[in-house]
């Protein structure tokens, strides 16, 4: 009987540690509509929507982010590391970097870890 009640002591602390990790919510993974899409639309639109492409890419839809433009696909949903986006938005050199110094200001540290973050949990969305 001693050995049942350890048992059944041992299972019901198990199920409490269980079910305490499983309640932590989990560090919000960033929404398209929310978070990405106007962030897009405020520093790239300009250049890469429906009005105009250049470089024939369009970030205005998930499925035209995904298709990529000249360069070829812009984003690798789960690896913001190789995603030309990433690179071109944390650009130290001028002519590469985007926004262009022209239409609009560098993003901010901020903007860019919620494009990593969003790019790295698989750049999910509906446009």
């Amino acid at each position: 009987m001693n050995d049942r009640i350890q048992t059944v002591v041992a299972a019901a602390i198990v199920t409490a540690i269980v079910m305490s990790v499983a309640t932590v919510p989990a560090a919000e993974v960033p929404d398209y509509r929310r978070d990405i899409k106007p962030l897009l639309e405020a520093k790239c639109f300009v250049c890469h929507s429906a009005l105009k492409q250049e470089a024939e890419l369009r970030l205005d839809a998930i499925s035209l982010i995904r298709q990529g433009g000249e360069s070829g696909a812009v984003i690798i949903p789960r690896n913001a590391a190789d995603s030309l986006l990433m690179r071109r938005v944390r650009s130290t050199d001028i002519d590469l970097r985007m926004p262009p110094a022209d239409t609009g200001h560098p993003l901010t540290d901020k903007q860019i870890a919620l494009l990593k973050s969003w790019i790295d949990s698989g750049a999910a969305g509906a446009g």
